[in-house]
Parts: C-alpha cells; structure tokens; sequence
C-alpha cells in the first residue's frame, strides 16, 4: 500500500465523521424549520385565522404599564407599557408527536396574523400604531398565540387645570379592532385588565381600571372595545412653597397699605410694587401653565382679583390724599353724614380718633365746622380728615372680608 494511501485514509475518516455530526445536528435543527415551513405554507396573514368564516377569535388583552407621561401641552398621556396578547389561530396547530415531542416554537408577529386591535382615542394616526408592533411571539401546539410587545400607546387627554396645581387628571383611552366587529373579534372578560408601577416625576398614578364596553346594533351585529380610565394626581408638595405662600404674602401687602398714613410716600410706593409683583407673578404663571386646559386655574383668577383689588387700594390712596390735602371746606352732605357718624359710638369706634364725643357730636353739618381736638383744644376744620379716615377703614374692612373670602375659593 502506497504511503499517499495511508495518509489519505485518516482523511476520509475525519470527513465521515463530519459529514455524521452536520447530519446529526441539522436533523436536530429540521424539526423546528420544517414545521415552520409546514405551518406557513400556504398561510395568509392577512385573513382571520379560522376554519368557518362565522367562527369568532377570542383574545385576551392586558396592559402593564411600566412608565407614563402626562404631557400636559400636547393633552396626551403616553404610556409605555408591556401589552400581553393571547388568542387562538386554528390554522397553526400540530401533533407533537410528529415533531419529537415539540409543543411549542418561536416566531415573528410579522409571519402571522395578529388581532388589529389599536388605540382609538390617540392623536398618532401613523402607521405604526394601526398594527401590533413587531415582537417574538410564542405559539403552542393547540395553536394558542402569546405575543408581550413593549408598546407605546399615547392616549389623548384635555387637563383641567382647575385646582391646579393641586389638581387630579381622569384619563380615558379606547381600544378596539380597527376592521373586525364584535362577531368576528371577542375581547375575553377578565378580571384585571391593566397593572402598573408608579415612580413617574410629576405623577401619581393612583388607580388605573379597564372594562369591556358591547353595543349591539340591528343586525344581529356588535361592535366590542375597552375602555380604560386612569386617576393622576400631581405631586404638589413643591407648589405649596412656591405658589401658595406668595398669594398668601401679597395678600397681607395689600392690606398693610391700609395701616399706612395716606399722605405718606411709602404707602404709594408700597402699592407700585404690589402692582408690580402680582403683575411679575400672573407672567410666571402663564408660562408655566399650558394654555390648552378645559377651565381657568383657580390661582390665576386669585392673583388677577387680587390685583384688581391693589389697583383700587392705589386709587383709593388717591382720593385720600387728595381729601387730606384739600383748602377747600367739604360739601354740606358730607359734613352731615360725617357729623351723624361722629354722633353714633360705632362710628366713632370705626374712625378710631381722640376727639371728645362731646365736640364729635357738636360737629354741625354748615361748611366749615369746627371740632376740637381732645388734646389740643385748638381749633380746626378736620371734616376731611374723619372722612378720609372713615373711608380709609371701611376699605381695610372690606378688602380684608375680599381677599378672606378668595383665599377660601381660589387658592386649592
């Protein structure tokens, strides 16, 4: 035997030997594709898997949203969620016996038919909400399908900004099959259609429940949804710093002008920059909320009452002034109204002077009448003065019974 013999014989061995192992291993590997290849042959994706046109497909539908975001500008809730599918296709069954005992395989939502059950109540109409997204799916031998795609579903959502920021958004979401009616498509009735996690910045996701809503119509038809609804709560403990305490700080600015002499310069220049804060704050808040919300902030009609009510603290100092620092003797109608007040101890109690009631009451109702003083005795026309202080005091009571009031309605 000839030495290129010998060598050529542990060649041919060692080839052999490979050629058994590659035949071993896709003998292995052949039971999956070739029922693969068996299930998809002739399988068109595009129709409703079932054996009778009249037969119903069954799905099982549930949402675990792992993360959301309520985006207030855009009236949308986004939510990332793991969605869990589940139904039957008659027409990818198998005996595992003919494939080795194997009962389940893998494959891709994209080489079978999936329910088209969407999000009806989104403002993404794009292509690729209109279908389950492509994900492994799961398929057994008795031809039930479990697919769990991550999936972003963004659900439309008009806020109401009422008591904000204190405030608490209910959400609505629909899904339904966007070709197939109830007779065709079955949402299965389940106990618990949707679980969550909560951790979202911003948000308190509080209760999130689904439910399966049924119109029948008259023809024997039924068009099938579910209809999911989310309470969001918003973390507020910041906002009470930085929304609630300046209310409540301007609010007593408005009314310590009132404690202020009318004559003096730090009383105008108290109520410019009331003015100028509330004007500064209505600014910061109309950049900060968005203006697509159902209903005006109770805060924002606080702050603009409340400067209103600044601006007639200013034009009442005004008027004070003005009546302080006026030559001439008041008109007879005031000097009897104040000299009737004068003449009543609530009315003197209200204007808080010095005056000895005796000369208070002496105040006759002619231009020019005279009072005195309790502790000078000296004479002099103060006819404009009571009148200024009596209507410096009922403002500061009525300012001080306005903002109360509004702190009560408007601020959450």
């Amino acid at each position: 035997m000839s030495p290129v013999t010998l060598l050529s014989i542990p060649v041919l061995l060692l080839f052999i030997a490979a050629l058994v192992c590659g035949q071993q291993s896709c003998s292995d590997k052949s039971q999956v594709i070739t029922l693969k290849k068996n299930l998809l042959c002739g399988y068109d994706k595009s129709t409703r898997p079932v054996k009778k046109h009249t037969d119903k497909i069954n799905v099982y539908l549930q949402l675990h949203i792992k993360n959301f975001n309520f985006e207030e500008y855009k009236s949308t809730l986004r939510l990332n969620t793991w969605t869990y599918w589940r139904w039957n296709d008659d027409l990818l069954t198998w005996d595992p016996k003919a494939y080795g005992g194997l009962t389940e395989i893998r494959l891709e939502s994209d080489s079978i038919w999936v329910p088209d059950i969407i999000m009806h109540s989104t403002g993404e109409y794009t292509g690729a909400h209109h279908r389950m997204p492509s994900t492994s799916c799961v398929l057994r031998y008795v031809g039930e399908i479990i697919c769990v795609p991550p999936t972003s579903y963004a659900a439309l959502c008009s806020p109401d900004l009422t008591k904000w920021p204190f405030d608490v958004q209910q959400c609505l979401a629909e899904m339904a099959s966007w070709t197939h009616s109830g007779n065709e498509i079955a949402l299965s009735e389940q106990d618990r259609w949707v679980s969550w996690v909560n951790g979202v910045r911003g948000w308190n996701l509080e209760t999130a429940k689904g439910r399966r809503q049924v119109f029948h119509y008259s023809n024997n038809d039924s068009y099938q949804y579910l209809q999911f609804g989310f309470l969001l709560r918003r973390h507020s403990a910041s906002y009470a710093a930085t929304v609630v305490t300046p209310a409540l700080v301007l609010a007593l600015m408005t009314l310590l002008m009132f404690f202020l002499d009318p004559i003096s310069p730090q009383r105008l220049n108290l109520g410019c920059m009331n003015v100028l804060a509330h004007c500064l704050y209505l600014q910061y808040l109309g950049m900060k909320l968005p203006s697509n919300g159902a209903s005006t902030p109770l805060i924002v009609i606080f702050f603009r009452d409340s400067l209103f009510l600044v601006g007639m603290s200013l034009f009442t100092t005004i008027i004070l002034r003005g009546m302080l620092t006026a030559e001439r003797a008041p008109p007879a109608w005031i000097s009897s109204i104040i000299t009737w007040i004068l003449e009543s101890r609530p009315g003197q109690l209200l204007i808080l002077s010095q005056l000895n009631p005796r000369g208070a009451a002496a105040a006759s109702a002619d231009d020019g009448a005279v009072l005195m003083d309790s502790t000078t005795d000296k004479p002099k026309n103060n006819l404009w003065g009571f009148t200024a202080v009596l209507l410096d005091r009922v403002c500061l009571v009525v300012f001080t019974v306005t903002l109360f009031i509004m702190l009560l309605a408007f601020v959450p």
